[in-house]
This record gives structure tokens, C-alpha cells and sequence, in this order.
């Protein structure tokens, strides 16, 4: 069970509802956890990933909320081919939208509309 540095902790999910983002990279993370051992055996990588994860488990919530608003349902998707889609909100009518969820701002271009017709935009643009 991981021990999370609490002040450090309120400040780091502060910083990812504000910025829209989760820093994945650099030392953000190991900020919130206690002292790395000396005998490391690799434990620590995988409890930045427990971190990552479990954050990333907040979009899902989001969208399961905005899914429940719109009386639609929240599904995820893959194919035989290993093709994924993150998330797929459907609505009672039909209508779908699809959600690829980046944890870092820096994945992703500023709002824009892809030739194939595909919205990317920010998280922190649906909050109006």
C-alpha cells in the first residue's frame, strides 16, 4: 500500500484539475511518494504507473458523469486487431462520440478538427 506525502499530494491533483494535464515525465510524481530504497528492484516505476493509472481512472469518472447527463452510456472498444478506443460515449438515439484520453497537454495539438472529421480538444474545454 503506497503512503502518498499528503500536502504534496492535494497540491499534485490541484495542479492536473487546473492544468487539464497529468506530467508523467520528470519528477512530479516521485514528489508525492516516500523515499526511494537503496535496493530498488524496480518497484518504484511501477507504483508511478499505479499513480498514472489511477488518475487516468478519473477521466473515465468524468465521462461516465457526462454520459449519465446526456442519458447515454459509457463503453470501451477494441477490435480483433488490437485497435482501441479509449472511451465511447452512445447516446439512447445513436449518436456516439469517441474519447482518446492523453495524460500530458504536450500529446495532444491545440483544438483543431482532423481531415477525417475527428474534434480534438482539451479536457479542460468541455468544463464550459
Amino acid at each position: 500500500m503506497l503512503k502518498f506525502k499528503e500536502l504534496e499530494t492535494k497540491n499534485f491533483l490541484e495542479n492536473i484539475f487546473c492544468d487539464g494535464e497529468i506530467k508523467t515525465s520528470g519528477t512530479d510524481i516521485d514528489k508525492l511518494m516516500p523515499p526511494v530504497s537503496w535496493f530498488d528492484d524496480g518497484a518504484r516505476a511501477e507504483e508511478k504507473q499505479t499513480v498514472i493509472n489511477k488518475v487516468n481512472g478519473v477521466s473515465e469518472r468524468d465521462l461516465c458523469i457526462y454520459a449519465d447527463i446526456f442519458g447515454g452510456q459509457l463503453y470501451h472498444y477494441q477490435n480483433y486487431r488490437d485497435q482501441e478506443i479509449d472511451a465511447v460515449i452512445e447516446l439512447t438515439d445513436g449518436q456516439w462520440c469517441a474519447f482518446e484520453v492523453k495524460l500530458e497537454a504536450n500529446q495532444v495539438d491545440a483544438a483543431c478538427r482532423w481531415p477525417d472529421g475527428i474534434f480534438v480538444v482539451q479536457v479542460t474545454a468541455l468544463k464550459n
